[in-house]
């Protein structure tokens, strides 16, 4: 197989394992922007936010989930780490996380080693969800909203549409290959 045709299978390969598809979710216009909505309209935010104030991270937290949502549509380059010129989903976890003094290892692979692994009730934002397929880790996103229940909204970057933020949890795609949830944090 020459060079051309090899490249050329292995980006078809990449494109089609990357990081996934994009379902918006009802808060959330496909260029990133928030939908507006009056105070009747808007979903109340109920569950582990609350549970964790006064732990010392909240302040950090709110940082990542910030810097992260600053990125919403960059786009997507696998093995990508900068803004500029586009970022995987690792790629972003590290970027975020490293401009809070928290370095994260390179792939989602092995960031799924990094922290402290946790059940999905006691998750809150800042904390890392890990999607798998076949046993092995293929995904990270960064959790930004969740109600304690059956409602999750992270923000991460995939093949198809770049950083975005979406709701995960009531997602045909996303649910059933979640396979961990991480704190890196602390707290």
């Amino acid at each position: 197989m020459n060079n051309f045709h090899f490249s050329s299978a292995l980006m078809a390969l990449i494109f089609l394992t990357g990081c996934g598809i994009f379902v918006p979710s009802d808060d959330w216009n496909r260029d990133g922007t928030r939908t507006e909505r009056t105070d009747n309209e808007r979903p109340r935010n109920t569950g582990n936010n609350d549970r964790y104030s006064g732990d010392g991270t909240e302040t950090l937290r709110n940082q990542i989930i910030n810097d992260a949502a600053s990125l919403i549509g960059t786009k997507y380059r696998y093995g990508g780490v900068n803004p500029s010129s586009g970022m995987d989903c690792s790629g972003l976890m590290n970027y975020v996380f490293q401009n809070v003094g928290i370095t994260l290892r390179r792939s989602s692979r092995e960031q799924v080693k990094d922290g402290e692994n946790i059940r999905k009730r006691d998750a809150r934002p800042g904390d890392l969800v890990f999607f798998s397929k076949g046993g092995q880790v293929f995904h990270v996103a960064l959790i930004v909203d969740y109600d304690g229940e059956d409602r999750m909204e992270v923000i991460h970057s995939t093949s198809s549409k770049g950083i975005i933020r979406q709701e995960i949890l009531n997602n045909s795609y996303w649910t059933p290959k979640i396979s961990s949830y991480r704190n890196v944090i602390g707290g």
